[in-house]
């Protein structure tokens, strides 16, 4: 993955394999997401309280791009 990096500082890994037991999965899910941040925390008020993450404000926009590719390893 290629993502602006002065933006997003951190890329958080997660993997809730079969953990979704309620609609729509009931278990039967394997997920692997990798998901950049700006933040350390995931917790607005621990955010806030250590002036992290991004700030926008009414009316502002912020673009950004994001590249995500695959490499097949898998032998032929």
């Amino acid at each position: 993955m290629e993502w602006d990096k002065d933006l997003f500082h951190y890329i958080w890994i997660w993997a809730p394999n079969c953990g979704q037991d309620g609609y729509p999965w009931y278990g039967r899910n394997y997920t692997l997401a990798l998901e950049p941040w700006s933040t350390i925390y995931s917790n607005l008020e621990k955010v806030i309280d250590n002036n992290q993450g991004i700030r926008i404000q009414p009316g502002e926009t912020i673009r950004t791009q994001l590249k995500a590719f695959a490499i097949d390893f898998s032998e032929k």
